[in-house]
């Protein structure tokens, strides 16, 4: 190609010999041809052409040398000329790449062309090698494969980019899921697909143990109410079959046909019971105890129950922790895990629990279960049976939800257990896998200090103790328990009052003379505002002598503002016996 200097080169000489031309023309002698003396010039010309030639190419080469004290450097190869401005934008978009957390790779002809550090992570490899020139489909969940063709013929067709959650799996064969999106490239090399994969199976785990636990909480709190009403049905139903069987003594049948109503009315209380402790709403005898020695009893008690073919292990840390519970409670926690290993080890198998001191600097995630910061006595039962699978275990605290016959259980086993745990301020954790058995994992604080209020043990005495006229106000806002209790009170030979609410029971104190009522026999939970514990206080400022005891179908909050500490004995919970009353009655009056 003619290079800009050459035609600078080229124009000059032409004038220049235009110049000579004109010049010489000026000296042509007269007489002779101008053909033949411009012919006799050529050599000059020539001459005049060599000499510019050499000129302008000294002149241009001084030009472009390098600048004064800048040598080149001599017989040392040369590199081609590089873009500085490209290479380093290459570079950074490499480090962003390397850097990222989501796993980005390039499918071209539907296989791995290119992957980052991430993807090579995720996907479980060691080196990019293992990935380069495998088929992307083959690393899909076979279910999600056609959402995935379907996201890249939407993105050919619109150039939207769409974000999928996908099921992708490991070398190992592990399922993740991910948030998948990408975009096409399109380029002289043909097309290929980048895309972007952000794990999220952590993320979803973690959402759906917070999901459960709501749930787990919001039937806890329906259980709850609905126990409370069904324990004041079933009270005012056993205290009237109690009365009603006074009447008919005499007469066999009929008193038969009582007692298996009563029977029945008391299994339903059993089972409110159970309900009460999921919604963690039952009253708890509360009392600092040796949790290797309990969990040594109860698998003496139970060992029987689970059958010669189940065989029971035990490691036991000598130096446990101390903390507190209800050991009649702890006995039905181990009865129902053992219960629950028995069905899941039909041909046999073995029960191992182990005890020992967990201390968690800050909170844990253990298998679902958020485990607060602290010390904790913990008991792990694991057996190797069954096992359960994923969507079983993500509802196996619920309550009434069982995988067993119909007329085989009643799902409320494991629920009873979580209710107790939590009540207790402890945690309970459960892993499982689907013929790989199932381990429970109980933690209790250590050196648990706050006493909850003595439930009441079974009376089936029916030694009524009867009183000598003493004036007894009873507080129920609801009107059929009132009229049973009224009647059952009445007829042990006290004078009775009655207010429905807490401000009319203060009413009615006030236009009595101080010392008139000897006890208040008092609901916890009432309407209008006012609770028992509100009550009393402010009853017992208008008649400093007033004894109460108090009543509830269930215990929360309310419970927990009372001062029962120490005096467990003033609580008769719903729904009571007879006999249990009228002790309880004659007790704190006799005090």
């Amino acid at each position: 190609m003619i290079s800009k200097n050459n035609i600078t080169l080229f124009l000059i000489q032409c004038v220049l010999c235009l110049f000579l031309a004109l010049v010489t023309e000026q000296f042509i002698p007269e007489g002779s041809g101008r053909a033949d003396f411009y012919t006799s010039l050529i050599p000059l010309a020539l001459l005049a052409i060599a000499a510019t030639t050499l000129v302008f190419h000294q002149i241009t080469k001084s030009a472009e040398s390098p600048r004064q004290g800048v040598l080149p450097v001599q017989n040392e190869p040369q590199e081609p000329p590089v873009d500085v401005a490209t290479d380093t934008i290459a570079a950074h978009y490499q480090a962003v790449v390397d850097i990222s957390p989501d796993a980005i790779y390039v499918n071209q002809g539907g296989r791995f062309a290119f992957v980052n550090k991430s993807a090579i992570e995720m996907f479980g490899a060691q080196s990019a090698d293992e990935l380069i020139g495998q088929k992307v489909i083959s690393f899909l969940h076979e279910d999600d494969r056609s959402v995935a063709r379907d996201q890249v013929r939407q993105l050919a067709k619109s150039g939207q980019t769409v974000v999928t959650e996908l099921r992708w799996c490991r070398l190992n064969g592990e399922e993740i899921l991910g948030e998948s999106t990408g975009s096409i490239v399109r380029s002289q090399g043909g097309r290929s697909f980048v895309g972007v994969i952000r794990d999220i199976t952590d993320r979803r785990k973690q959402e759906e143990h917070q999901r459960q636990s709501q749930r787990l909480e919001a039937i806890g709190q329906l259980t709850g109410g609905v126990a409370h009403d069904f324990n004041n049905l079933l009270a005012v139903v056993i205290w009237n079959l109690e009365m009603l069987r006074e009447e008919l003594e005499d007469d066999e049948e009929k008193l038969e046909t009582l007692d298996r109503a009563r029977r029945a009315s008391q299994k339903g209380a059993d089972l409110v019971k159970q309900l009460l402790a999921f919604s963690r709403r039952q009253n708890l005898r509360m009392i600092p105890i040796d949790l290797n020695k309990s969990v040594s009893n109860a698998t003496q008690m139970v060992a029987s129950t689970l059958g010669e073919n189940i065989t029971i292990t035990t490691d036991f840390d000598d130096n446990l922790w101390k903390s507190a519970a209800d050991p009649v409670q702890i006995e039905n926690v181990f009865l129902n895990l053992a219960l629950n290993a028995r069905d899941a080890m039909t041909s046999g198998g073995i029960v191992l629990i182990k005890t020992e001191n967990v201390s968690f600097s800050e909170e844990m995630n253990i298998n679902g279960a958020v485990i607060e910061a602290g010390d904790y006595a913990s008991i792990t039962i694991t057996d190797n049976g069954s096992g359960m699978p994923p969507e079983v275990l993500s509802r196996a605290f619920e309550p009434f939800f069982t995988t067993k016959p119909v007329g085989q259980g009643t799902g409320l086993g494991l629920s009873t257990v979580y209710g107790f745990i939590r009540q207790s301020k402890g945690h309970i954790a459960l892993s499982s896998i689907a013929g790989d058995g199932t381990s429970v994992s109980i933690f209790l604080p250590r050196n648990a200090e706050k006493n909850a209020v003595n439930s009441d043990q079974a009376d089936s005495e029916e030694n009524l103790k009867t009183g000598v006229g003493e004036q007894i106000l009873i507080v129920e806002d609801n009107p059929e328990v009132l009229a049973s209790i009224e009647k059952i009170v009445r007829g042990f030979g006290y004078h009775i009052h009655s207010a429905t609410s807490g401000p009319e029971a203060l009413d009615y104190l006030g236009e009595l003379e101080p010392g008139t009522i000897e006890l208040m026999l008092t609901d916890i939970g009432l309407a209008g505002g006012m609770d028992g514990w509100e009550l009393s206080e402010l009853a017992r400022q208008r008649s400093p002598g007033l004894k109460v005891v108090y009543m509830s179908g269930y215990a929360d909050d309310i419970l927990s503002r009372g001062d029962l500490e120490g005096k467990p004995e003033h609580l008769l919970r719903k729904p009571f016996r007879r006999a249990q009353i009228s002790r309880k009655l004659r007790e704190v009056l006799d005090e």
